[in-house]
């Protein structure tokens, strides 16, 4: 399937969500002041980054397709 990230608000929370572009449903994958999701290049990883007052982190997370959505864990 063809996936897009993007970070925003929805219903008002903060954070970075995946669109399954065929199936129409987005999944949450972190709550918080987080921005600009970008892919790896093998498609496996999301990043994205925190930023919160003056705070400013680089956050990745490994992502997976699995039966019925979207998966991704941190490390």
């Amino acid at each position: 399937g063809k996936f897009v990230a993007f970070g925003g608000f929805n219903d008002s929370t903060l954070g970075v969500w995946v669109l399954d572009v065929d199936a129409g449903k987005a999944v949450q994958v972190i709550a918080g002041h987080f921005t600009m999701p970008a892919w790896s290049k093998d498609g496996k990883r999301l990043a994205f980054d925190l930023r919160e007052g003056d705070k400013r982190e680089i956050w990745a997370v490994d992502v997976s397709v699995v039966e019925g959505g979207f998966k991704a864990e941190t490390r």
